[in-house]
């Protein structure tokens, strides 16, 4: 395939943002990838702009990154799960109501950590949810701490039980407070790096629990 040849259309008159037009004239890039390559090359562009107690504050892309790895630890240290097979990726859900900032993190750091990302939303009924976890073999699940999608979870693994299935491990929802540690950790030690094959399934979205 002919390498891509791309015009710079984003932050032409920005002195902090670099697009990473090598990244992607390649043809491999991976969104993980993406991402490290503009915490290394942008460090100092905001990337999230937030009002905390009428503070704004602001996330920078190193920021950001730090935070992307530190959940991709959190995942991995509380899944267990390990892929032999870059084509068939352990899938990891997230059943949960969370602020964009984590919730984006988390996701990337899922695949970060060389997973499958999966978004499952918590308005489901038990049973389209234990429908989406079998139909995906959903292996780790991370679930928000309010009581309803708590329930709605532990519904889910019980019908899937009920049927023989094999529910997914269940675990907490990281929350803001567990990554933004990482911001200002200037002797942060990145996430190793993970292989990533362009043919695998990167995302998995549903629609109307099918």
């Amino acid at each position: 395939m002919a390498p891509l040849s791309l015009p710079d259309t984003q932050g032409l008159k920005c002195p902090t943002f670099r697009p990473p037009r090598q990244l992607l004239e390649q043809n491999k890039a991976t969104l993980p990838e993406i991402y490290d390559w503009n915490g290394v090359h942008n460090p100092d562009h905001p990337l999230f702009v937030y009002d905390d107690d009428d503070e704004i504050r602001t996330i920078t892309w190193s920021q950001a990154v730090r935070m992307i790895h530190r959940a991709a630890r959190y995942i991995r240290d509380r899944s267990q799960l390990s892929s032999h097979d870059p084509f068939r990726l352990p899938v990891v859900g997230i059943l949960a109501s969370s602020d964009t900032i984590t919730y984006l993190c988390t996701m990337i750091g899922i695949m970060r950590a060389g997973f499958t990302f999966f978004a499952i939303s918590p308005r489901n009924s038990p049973e389209a949810v234990a429908h989406l976890l079998t139909k995906t073999e959903t292996a780790f699940l991370l679930v928000s701490p309010e009581s309803s999608t708590v329930t709605l979870a532990e519904s889910a693994s019980g019908i899937i039980q009920s049927t023989g299935g094999v529910s997914p491990k269940i675990d907490r929802m990281p929350v803001f407070e567990d990554l933004c540690a990482a911001v200002d950790d200037v002797s942060f030690d990145s996430y190793p790096t993970v292989a990533h094959d362009g043919e695998s399934v990167a995302m998995i979205f549903h629609s109307s629990g099918s």
